[in-house]
């Protein structure tokens, strides 16, 4: 047996009998979700932690992603002491190497004392190319005392910390760091410019951390990575504006005080001056490598929607490597920036627009349906926008899209039923499609299962999937239909859209 995937919700003992026996692994995930109450106390395996010994002298892959529950650390310490090299097999000429094991390790609430730390030896982590870490206070001491890690090339960090940590020291340890990502990390403080100093070449950086305990300066310190070709950002990344020195060059002193006032100002009423000042616009100057970019996942981080400076995502342009975009809750008020894009980079293949400007109602629809045709390379299309209806100018235009196989619309609220006929006349026309999810308020299920019903089981197209739902039934679930007739490729594909963070780091 090369790979197990263990649900363990009561006690870990029977599941670490039979894992003594898999002598082969080299993948293996333990998860236990919502089973605290079932979970057996992490002391009471403390008095036969000696018996762990466990032989996975093959072990390459280590998922430990227990959110409710404690992993007793003497299992974790038993696995991860019986993966270790085995010298003894390397001279009997078994052909086993000493090289990095290539590791995720992720702890969530490890609420252990920092004592029990001490039995997960110091080579284990040193061995590690990448490292999946759930940040607490005892994992953070034990790996900052490790001193250099030359062989983590991914580094990890999720989590809530019960004080502020400085996670400058861990990221600057690791010489020959590629990949990092800050997720959800709270009360985490990390200095971008020590870590370009000492990491000048990192190409994949991901930072969702709260802006006053994490970067103080997002924009300019990510734009000093000139061979970044993945970036992941928050919104507050785009409050930024650029310093006193660089403003001269594009500000205008000008006397506003004859002209009319308004008591609120409207949000994206701003003079272009202004907003050639963005910070962000560093990034498109200084990255030209980005080939994924994601800006607004974090929907912890608050930020005013009148300092965001969104208008210069106009500048993306400039970035004609770019085949990955996504943009989330960013309070656009209107949608010229798309056409833009479109026009700049040609090689765009996966577009993702999710709640942009205010939620009451879409603003970029018609400059949506004037960017798509540009798109000829775009191969997923995903669209989450309250008040789309009736989409009938997203449908025609997204038939000037050849390429494209997936297509994904989202519509949870509207005033009116999408556009039945134009979808239908959509998936009559575009032959690539093989996937098509509609999700919509005011859609009549009979509608729906008509629709379904008619691009069900074509033999000119054995490849078509089509699910038109209503948002009073489960999206998924598909009573009138056999769920088997999805096949696995569609469905992890729409998995794929929903879930950001494997497509930022798993390349498997």
């Amino acid at each position: 047996m090369r790979s197990v995937r263990a649900l363990v919700n009561f006690n870990f003992a029977h599941f670490m009998v039979f894992l003594m026996r898999c002598h082969a692994l080299q993948t293996l995930i333990i998860t236990g979700h919502h089973s605290r109450r079932f979970c057996v106390s992490a002391s009471s395996h403390s008095e036969n932690q000696d018996k762990w010994n466990f032989r996975l002298p093959y072990l390459e892959k280590l998922v430990v992603d227990l959110e409710d529950v404690m992993f007793p650390i003497p299992y974790l310490g038993g696995i991860l002491s019986g993966a270790k090299c085995d010298k003894s097999e390397e001279k009997e000429g078994n052909g086993k190497k000493d090289k990095a094991v290539d590791w995720k390790i992720c702890w969530i609430n490890n609420r252990h004392p920092a004592a029990n730390m001490e039995l997960i030896s110091d080579e284990i982590f040193s061995k590690c190319s990448r490292l999946y870490l759930g940040l607490t206070l005892d994992s953070f001491e034990k790996i900052k005392g490790l001193g250099v890690l030359p062989n983590i090339r991914e580094l990890m960090v999720v989590g809530a910390a019960a004080v502020t940590i400085n996670l400058t020291t861990i990221v600057t340890s690791c010489p020959n760091l590629q990949s990092l990502n800050v997720l959800f990390g709270l009360n985490i403080a990390l200095d971008i410019t020590k870590v370009y100093e000492k990491l000048p070449d990192i190409e994949r950086l991901s930072l969702h951390c709260q802006p006053l305990q994490g970067p103080p300066k997002i924009a300019s310190g990510v734009a000093q990575f000139h061979n970044l070709t993945h970036l992941s950002v928050p919104v507050c990344a785009l409050i930024e504006i650029r310093s006193k020195e660089k403003r001269q060059v594009f500000e205008e002193e000008v006397d506003y005080t004859d002209c009319i006032s308004f008591k609120r100002r409207r949000v994206g009423s701003r003079e272009s001056a202004v907003v050639e000042l963005a910070a962000f616009n560093e990034v498109f100057e200084n990255c030209p490598k980005i080939e994924m970019l994601q800006i607004g996942f974090n929907q912890e981080i608050s930020c005013s929607p009148l300092k965001v400076q969104w208008e210069c995502l106009s500048n993306m342009k400039k970035l004609e490597n770019l085949t990955r975009l996504t943009l989330d809750s960013i309070p656009i008020t209107s949608g010229g920036f798309l056409i833009e894009i479109t026009k700049g980079c040609s090689r765009l293949e996966f577009l993702r627009l999710k709640r942009l400007g205010p939620s009451g109602k879409c603003v970029y629809s018609a400059q949506l349906a004037e960017a798509l045709p540009f798109c000829k390379n775009l191969v997923h299309l995903r669209v989450e926008q309250n008040y789309l209806a009736p989409g009938t100018a997203i449908f025609k235009a997204v038939e000037e899209c050849p390429k494209l196989k997936r297509f994904a619309l989202l519509s949870e609220r509207d005033m009116m039923p999408l556009n039945v006929d134009a979808i239908e006349h959509l998936i009559q026309n575009h032959l690539g499609l093989i996937f098509v999810f509609i999700l919509g308020s005011l859609v009549t299920r009979d509608k729906c299962i008509k629709l379904m019903r008619k691009f069900k089981n074509l033999e000119s197209r054995p490849a078509l999937v089509v699910r038109i739902k209503n948002v009073l039934r489960d999206a998924f679930d598909d009573k009138n239909q056999d769920n088997h007739s999805t096949p696995a490729c569609h469905f992890n594909e729409m998995v794929m859209f929903r879930s950001w963070m494997y497509e930022f780091y798993d390349t498997d």
